[in-house]
């Protein structure tokens, strides 16, 4: 192993300024395929829930609606 000094050689500085960049754009890319994918399912939740709103107001507002006539009477 090499013993580090304060002066390291232009080479090696160069290197891992290069390294560094690469990593940087790699996490970049990685979070921008992520954000897409989550908008993706956002809107597939967002259209099942209407979905399902509707059907449950149409189905048990009569019922409801009845039950509570009862029992106030």
């Amino acid at each position: 192993m090499k013993k580090w000094s304060a002066h390291r050689p232009r080479s090696d500085r160069e290197e891992k300024e290069e390294e560094k960049e690469e990593k940087e754009e790699k996490k970049k890319k990685k979070k921008k395929k992520k954000k897409k994918k989550k908008k993706k399912k956002k809107k597939k939740k967002k259209k099942k829930k209407k979905k399902k709103k509707k059907k449950k107001n149409d189905d048990i507002k009569g019922l409801i609606m009845g039950s509570d006539h009862l029992h106030q009477r």
